[in-house]
């Protein structure tokens, strides 16, 4: 199957007075799509590994580049021949739809610059340090208080405590296309993170 051009997700919030028309809001987001893919086997004891491997969700390299996030709709299998033992699985992925770009860790001991290759993104950060921290990135500042040893910011992980155990973050810093520049004031030891870049 091939890659679909992401379609943007709308909410109808009304109606217009005395007409048949409908109000509707963008999200912002991004619907996922359906995507096929074959796979020809003709060892049969290759079939359990493939299987197995069509079990659930996780990364999918599809397309040069980087992976998406998805996960396994429907699995069919056909028998192509049985003479020569040709096995046709036929597999329904659920494609969310950023293409995610494959990026190295980035390890900061003082501020600096980084890179994203792709369309604004959500990063991970993990700061490593103690008392209240204010990250800035691009001029945006993150007040983040306070700090035991380490946090960790994953949208939208963070936002609901469950990495950080109800340590409290004015926001959640996003990469610009481009140069992203980063800072912080306070006792920070050091910072490590991922841009996440992505495409659509």
């Amino acid at each position: 199957g091939e890659k679909q051009k992401p379609q943007r997700e709308w909410i109808e919030y009304g109606k217009v007075p005395g007409s048949s028309l409908a109000l509707y809001q963008d999200t912002g987001t991004y619907l996922p799509y359906d995507r096929t893919i074959q796979i020809l086997s003709k060892t049969a004891s290759e079939l359990p590994a493939i299987y197995a491997w069509l079990d659930g969700s996780g990364r999918l390299e599809i397309d040069t580049g980087g992976y998406y996030n998805a996960r396994v709709l429907t699995v069919e299998t056909l028998t192509e021949s049985i003479f020569l033992g040709w096995t046709r699985i036929i597999a329904t992925f659920e494609i969310q739809p950023f293409l995610y770009i494959a990026s190295t860790d980035l390890t900061l001991t003082s501020g600096g610059t980084t890179v994203n290759p792709g369309i604004e993104s959500d990063p991970y950060f993990k700061i490593t340090g103690t008392g209240s921290v204010t990250l800035t990135v691009n001029g945006v500042a993150y007040v983040i208080n306070p700090i035991d040893q380490y946090i960790e910011i994953e949208y939208p992980y963070a936002w609901k405590g469950v990495l950080n155990k109800g340590i409290t973050i004015s926001g959640f810093p996003k990469l610009q296309p481009g140069n992203n520049v980063i800072s912080w004031t306070g006792t920070v030891t050091e910072l490590k993170m991922n841009g996440r870049g992505r495409k659509l």
